[in-house]
Parts: structure tokens; C-alpha cells; sequence
């Protein structure tokens, strides 16, 4: 998984130079993705930027690792991608991969996913949003038996014992660990959004664009209504 620092370039806020920022967390989670994670939010500081997802997961254990570090910083978290505004189409995430590559972009939802052990990570953000043309997705997890030298479905009981328990802590229904186990490995089953928000997998009903947008908002605000009010012009 790649961290990108991004400054927004849309169109409600480019002209006046008010653009939100975020963080761009697109790739696999890897067994060195937490700490890749961590050394880039040292230089952040107290900054909570939310944190835009879009992976097919990985990792179990470095999943449930970042999920605390999400929750240690108090990030929130939404399902989306980032179009780099000197990318074409084909190719949105182009301009990490280049040296002299703005790292201005545009946040979007559609065709976004967070599947697999992703969930786990998402699980960590303090508002979690996926929007109804991203995707959640869970399955029944793989894992090796070493003195047997073969692949099992499933996983070994400690940590089964400790996805089931993160989960619960993150505030998280428990019962997605036994919706994860309706599909198979190979297999995915979609989590939708009504799903996603009755076990509080979701925060609220709102979508990525939703949440980088949104400031300063008022106690108890929803995030949609307070993103509306961050797009409005300034009076000049």
C-alpha cells in the first residue's frame, strides 16, 4: 500500500485557493504497511487528515495493526480513489510514480473498493464512510499450517479470537465476522450500504467526497450537511 499526501483541485474550491487535503491509501496491505504507515504520519504531526482507501486488502495482522494507529490518531476514513489531476483516465494514480508529478488531485467514489482484511483497517477510522458506488467486501480468510505445509480455510483460533475482539473494540457489530464466513475464499460478499451502517461498519449514510469536504462542522452535524456548507463560496 502507497501513503500520498494530496491538496484537492476541485472545481468548488480551486479558485480560491481553499481546497481540503487528505490522505491517499491505494495498494495491498503488505506486512511492512504499518510501518510504512506510521513513519508517514510522524512528519503530519497533529494533522487529521481522513484517509481515502481503495485496496483488496492483504495482511491480516498488519490490517488489524493499522487499524489501531487510525484510531491512535483519531483519522476517519471513507471508500475512494484519487484522480491526479495530471493523470489520464486509464492510469489515476500516475503522477506517485513520477518524479516531478503534482500531488494535486480529485477524490472520487465510483468503482472505489475496501475488500478483505481492508475492512479491518477501514474498521479503525473514527468516521467511516463507503458511498453507494464504492464497495466493502468480506470472505473467509486463507491461512498456512506450517508443520503441515498446507493451505486451510480459516483462521488459526488466537487470531480468530483477535479479529472477532478488534472489531467489537473499533465499535464495530461482531456479527461481520460471521458474514464474512457466507463466502469463500475465493468469493466475495458485498457488504452493502444499509448492511455496512445497522453494523456500524459505516458511521453514517454519506460518500468519500462527503468527507474530505467536510470542516469545521457543528456538533452532531452530519457529514453530508456539513461538507454542503464547506463548498459554499465565501462572501467576498
Amino acid at each position: 500500500m502507497e501513503f500520498v499526501l494530496v491538496r484537492g483541485d476541485m472545481a468548488w474550491c480551486r479558485n480560491d485557493d481553499r481546497c481540503p487535503e487528505w490522505i491517499s491509501a491505494e495498494g495491498k496491505i503488505e506486512n511492512d504497511t504499518p510501518a510504512k504507515l506510521r513513519k508517514f504520519l510522524g512528519p503530519l504531526g497533529d494533522a487529521s487528515l481522513p484517509v481515502v482507501v481503495n485496496s483488496p486488502g492483504g495482511n491480516i495482522r498488519a490490517a488489524l495493526e493499522m487499524a489501531w494507529i487510525m484510531r491512535k490518531h483519531k483519522l476517519s476514513i471513507g471508500v475512494g480513489q484519487t484522480r491526479w489531476r495530471t493523470c489520464p483516465v486509464a492510469n489515476p494514480t500516475c503522477a506517485v510514480y513520477t518524479p516531478d508529478g503534482a500531488r494535486k488531485g480529485e477524490v472520487y467514489t465510483g468503482g472505489a473498493f475496501c475488500s478483505s482484511a481492508c475492512t479491518l483497517f477501514f474498521a479503525g477510522g473514527i468516521n467511516r464512510v463507503c458511498g453507494q458506488w464504492a464497495w466493502l467486501g468480506v470472505h473467509q480468510a486463507r491461512s498456512f499450517d506450517m508443520s503441515a505445509h498446507v493451505e486451510k480455510v480459516g483462521l488459526p483460533a488466537d487470531l480468530r479470537k483477535m479479529v472477532i475482539q478488534t472489531i467489537g473494540e473499533m465499535g464495530v457489530d461482531k456479527s461481520l465476522f460471521d458474514i464474512s464466513l457466507e463466502a469463500k475464499p475465493n468469493q466475495l460478499r458485498n457488504v452493502s450500504q444499509t448492511e455496512a451502517r445497522s453494523l456500524n461498519l459505516t458511521t453514517e449514510l454519506a460518500t468519500v467526497e462527503d468527507l474530505v469536504a467536510a470542516r469545521n462542522c457543528r456538533d452532531n452535524e452530519a457529514l453530508a450537511t456539513c461538507a454542503t456548507r464547506a463548498r459554499i463560496p465565501p462572501r467576498k
